[in-house]
């Protein structure tokens, strides 16, 4: 099984770690939001492409992406 990095903004970490259970791993909480509750995560899809936001969260995304690339 190969792995992945994910960047993600401080305020979703921590809601992450809100929704996490105590015993379970960031990989289980993504596999059961994403199978368990797919149709709930499918609802937003595409939500953010009308956003006013929706550009300055890409280059946020963008950014990050760079700055961990560089790291490496």
């Amino acid at each position: 099984m190969g792995y992945k990095t994910l960047s993600v903004s401080d305020e979703i970490y921590d809601l992450l770690c809100a929704m996490k259970e105590d015993n379970e791993s960031f990989n289980d909480l993504f596999a059961k939001l994403i199978r368990g509750n797919g149709k709930y995560v499918l609802k937003f899809y595409g939500q953010l492409s009308d956003s006013s936001d929706f550009d300055s969260i890409m280059t946020q995304i963008y950014n990050d992406r760079k700055k961990e690339m560089e790291r490496l």
